[in-house]
């Protein structure tokens, strides 16, 4: 499995995971010339933007460690752009969501980490 498929197997998995949960998505692969959003979705009347990351495995290390602080801001930027192109005045904020497809196990995991702050952040490289 490529890359490229890898990583849309693993959006088309986290998306069907966050409806599971309640959430209804808005768009996904929102990208603008400083960043992307992978799914942009609402819950509770909060706007979220949610960066999914997709290993096979965790020799490079988990997924979620692949997201830095510079990731994080061009999530954000892409979302102050969101909410101004689709009129859209609520709170937001940026998550993150693991999907490990381990090929070993024949398993998919699938861990959600909501309100990614900037200095909370997995991997601050």
């Amino acid at each position: 499995m490529s890359k490229k498929s890898t990583g849309n197997k693993g959006e088309q998995l986290a998306a069907e995971y966050l409806e599971k949960k309640g959430f209804k998505i808005l768009a996904t692969n929102f990208f603008i010339q400083w960043g992307e959003i992978d799914i942009v979705a609402v819950k509770e009347n909060k706007l979220h933007f949610i960066e999914v990351k997709t290993r096979t495995s965790v020799r490079k290390g988990r997924p979620e460690e692949a997201v830095n602080f510079k990731k994080l801001k061009r999530i954000w930027k892409a979302g102050i752009i969101f909410m101004g192109q689709n009129k859209i005045k609520q709170p937001f904020q940026i998550d993150v969501l693991a999907v490990l497809m381990d090929k070993q196990q024949n398993k998919i995991f699938i861990r959600y980490f909501p309100n990614i702050s900037f200095d909370t952040h997995f991997n601050k490289r």
